[in-house]
């Protein structure tokens, strides 16, 4: 269960983590949990970050400037100040489009991705 929300969590596992989970589940309970392993790839609950994967969660988190530590409470200027330093990336998607005109923004998100 941790593997699987690592593995979904993070975009995938780095070869070297995923190759290492597989070795260890092997040698620990045996040989027949290849076959849970491979149900598990099958449902898409463990698989490997694609080399050509462009962005992840955490890079996206920094970004698109998804948590905020300094928050100003008197004069708030910010979306995340309401979820407590915190931003959904719904509300900046929105955010960044509607600033300014709409293809500035789109052209901002082509930089990000």
């Amino acid at each position: 269960a941790v593997v699987s929300t690592q593995s979904t969590g993070g975009d995938g596992l780095r070869p070297k983590l995923y190759e290492f989970y597989k070795r260890e589940i092997v040698q620990a309970y045996g040989y027949h949990h290849l076959l849970t392993f491979d149900r598990l790839e099958k449902c898409k609950l463990i698989y490997m970050q694609e080399k050509n994967q462009v962005i992840s969660y955490p890079t996206l988190r920094s970004k698109m400037k998804l948590c905020i530590d300094n928050v100003n409470e008197k004069d708030p200027t910010d979306i995340s100040y309401v979820f407590s330093g915190y931003a959904p990336l719904t509300v900046r998607l929105i955010n960044w489009l509607t600033q300014g005109s709409q293809r500035d923004g789109l052209t901002y998100l082509d930089d990000i991705v």
